[in-house]
């Protein structure tokens, strides 16, 4: 979920909808479609959101497509970049691009990352994946490992969080991608699944819902956390399992400062530039949009 504050609106994913992107403006209990799916030239196959860009404009990613496109507010795109390989997530840096999970790599792939430069054309690899003791292959551990990316553009560095299990990583860019901090306390659980010749995983019933969002600003990353097990396979299953009440506060240097404790559990969350507002997606009997304020929480740090 992305904030633009001078526009009070935010642009947020839409798992359950026509509309895969939604712009919500919350001073106006207003919702728009802000993507379409199809092939056509201003449509989506597959779109996440991927980053702000800058105060009126935002990136987004199209898994199948291989793109990154970058759309106004008013949703006129300006510019569409090409990657040269399919991945899972991605960050718009000073150099160009970083991506996690690499999919239709040729050469066996065993990083988690990849540097691209602004053209889309493939860099290098690096970063390797947490020392799990699972001896799937690296497509395996591309899926078991994917997650959430934000960028801090004044520090040059990225944080990562995944989706199963409990791992935290941050990484200084610059010229040779740095690892500076990494959390990896609980490890996914899975296998490979490969039924009829697709690349995938199977996750065991013990394996750990992990980070379910992720949102930056100039001071922190703040890091929503579920901990909690899926017990139904279905989409409500789902929903219930990515819902929580935790939010993990880390500064720029990696370490975990705070543990914010909502009333309501939450789905999605952005937060103000001057990190004294978070806003969030939450359900209480139905979703709801919920201002929770930080000002004296944060002159505690």
């Amino acid at each position: 979920m992305i904030l633009f504050e001078d526009e009070q609106c935010i642009i947020k994913e839409n798992y359950l909808s026509e509309s895969p992107l939604d712009k919500i403006y919350y001073t106006k209990d207003s919702i728009l479609s802000f993507a379409q799916t199809g092939e056509g030239p201003d449509e989506n196959i597959m779109p996440r959101l991927m980053q702000k860009k800058d105060e009126s404009n935002v990136n987004i990613l199209d898994i199948q497509k291989k793109q990154i496109i970058t759309k106004s507010l008013p949703k006129d795109i300006s510019s569409n970049v090409n990657l040269d390989y399919m991945f899972l997530s991605a960050i718009q840096t000073k150099h160009g691009y970083v991506v996690s999970g690499l999919l239709d790599k040729e050469e066996p792939n065993t990083k988690r990352y990849a540097l691209f430069d602004c053209e889309g054309k493939y860099v290098k690899s690096f970063g390797d994946f947490p020392n799990d003791g699972n001896n799937s292959g690296g497509k395996s551990k591309t899926f078991a490992y994917q997650g959430y990316m934000a960028y801090n553009s004044l520090l040059d560095r990225f944080a990562t969080v995944a989706s199963s299990g409990a791992i935290f990583e941050l990484y200084q860019i610059d010229t040779i991608p740095t690892l500076i901090k990494c959390y990896h306390d609980i490890y996914p659980i899975y296998t490979d699944d490969r039924r009829s010749g697709r690349n995938g995983i199977k996750h065991g019933k013990e394996n750990v819902i992990g980070y379910t969002d992720i949102y930056a600003t100039n001071r922190y990353v703040y890091a929503l956390y579920s901990g909690k097990k899926l017990n139904q396979h279905t989409n409500a299953g789902m929903i219930d399992a990515m819902l929580s009440n935790d939010v993990l506060v880390y500064d720029w240097s990696g370490k975990c400062i705070c543990r914010l404790v909502s009333d309501i559990k939450l789905f999605n969350i952005c937060v103000a530039n001057d990190d004294k507002e978070l806003i969030a997606l939450g359900w209480d009997d139905d979703y709801h949009l919920y201002s929770f304020d930080l000002s004296k929480v944060i002159s505690a740090w």
